[in-house]
């Protein structure tokens, strides 16, 4: 198998392109198995990751595709020290005011 691309996706895009792949043929066990965990941790649908995704690139210090915003929005924090605990992991530093618009940019998608 190609490798085509490599960059970090949400995961309600892995149960999108994995329900794609579901519908081309039977998934491999480990497919499987991602698409039921995507399934049942998935905050948001691939819509809304897409759009929360456009809205926190706009952050400064946050890059579209980053990892550190689709931890984000796999985990959407509640509170901004989970926002920073978050980020830390990825080496981000962002000010208050960045860790408060996070929180309620989430809100906004929150289900």
């Amino acid at each position: 198998m190609e490798l085509v691309k490599n960059e970090p996706i949400t995961l309600a895009e892995v149960v999108a392109l994995l329900k794609k792949r579901q519908a081309d043929g039977e998934l491999s066990y480990e497919q499987q198995n991602a698409l039921d965990y995507a399934e049942k941790f998935s905050k948001v649908d691939v819509k809304a990751a897409k759009e929360l995704m456009k809205e926190l690139a706009k952050i400064n210090g946050l890059g579209e595709k980053s990892a550190a915003c689709v931890t984000i929005i796999n985990i959407l924090p509640k509170k901004e020290e989970e926002a920073k605990a978050i980020l830390s992991k990825d080496k981000v530093e962002l000010p208050e005011e960045s860790l408060k618009e996070i929180i309620k940019i989430i809100k906004k998608y929150r289900k």
